[in-house]
């Protein structure tokens, strides 16, 4: 196989290890563990943006006889997801294997990819930029709480779920809450000041967890069916540079209820 074809593979491998590590971090993240946020953040951004920039690749090489697009063609899109996505979904029908061939447009997919989008041009660097007074963009983890995991909530905790929640807090601040000093923060940057708060808090996060994976996982897995779509395709017309590429993406085209129980892909 020529030296493209290595290209392709170390790239599509690498895109694939970032996603695989973000959704174990995302997993483990917590108001507790807020670093896992920020790795989560990393893997996510940095894999999804991979995956776009190859999917970008394909359509120009199977539209152009093969031949690959500019330096130029791809650094305009830089760190900007929301324009990669987009870019992505004027190709999507041509390549994406069913039954994925439409982009997740709700609205929580547009607020993952606005978070994880600016947290890759700017708000990586938050903390340090904070310190030095230099500007940074929004604090990301108090921005996906709000802006992704609120609408979760909101949709997915069902009204007997928060009363199991809200009984368990309570047998928890009856029994510990006189033995136990709590202060920490939500993601949020509010306080966290009695053990009643802490269990919601903790019961939230576990549910918050889970769906935010499935949002995170079905953009993921639209890139994929791209992706997969064009190795198919480059097979057929010889180019050779997109070559056994849907042995990769392929593992990532899963149902959501294998997402939705899944810690790790």
């Amino acid at each position: 196989m020529t030296p493209a074809w290595r290209a392709v593979g170390r790239e599509i491998d690498l895109a694939a290890a970032q996603v695989r590590s973000g959704i174990v971090a995302l997993g483990k993240a917590n108001h507790g563990n807020l670093g896992f946020y920020s790795q989560a953040f990393f893997g996510l951004s940095n894999g999804i943006e991979r995956m776009a920039k190859l999917a970008i690749v394909g359509d120009y090489m199977l539209k152009h006889d093969g031949k690959f697009p500019s330096n130029g063609d791809l650094k305009r899109f830089g760190h900007n997801l929301k324009s990669a996505l987009d870019k992505c979904a004027t190709f999507s029908a041509s390549y994406a294997e069913a039954p994925y061939t439409e982009r997740p447009n709700d609205p929580i997919h547009y607020a993952v990819v606005r978070v994880l989008g600016e947290f890759a041009s700017c708000s990586r660097y938050y903390n340090v930029n904070f310190l030095s007074g230099a500007r940074g963009g929004d604090e990301p983890v108090a921005t996906w709480w709000e802006d992704v995991v609120g609408p979760i909530l909101q949709r997915h905790l069902a009204p007997s779920a928060k009363a199991r929640i809200e009984a368990k807090a309570d047998q928890f601040q009856q029994d510990f809450g006189p033995l136990v000093t709590v202060v920490q923060h939500e993601e949020d940057e509010s306080e966290i000041r009695d053990v009643h708060a802490w269990v919601r808090s903790y019961e939230a996060t576990r549910l918050a967890q889970r769906y935010g994976r499935l949002y995170v996982l079905q953009i993921v897995r639209w890139l994929a069916a791209i992706l997969t779509g064009q190795s198919r395709k480059c097979m057929e017309r010889g180019f050779d540079a997109f070559f056994y590429l849907h042995e990769t993406t392929g593992l990532l085209l899963q149902n959501d209820q294998y997402f939705k129980t899944r810690k790790s892909i």
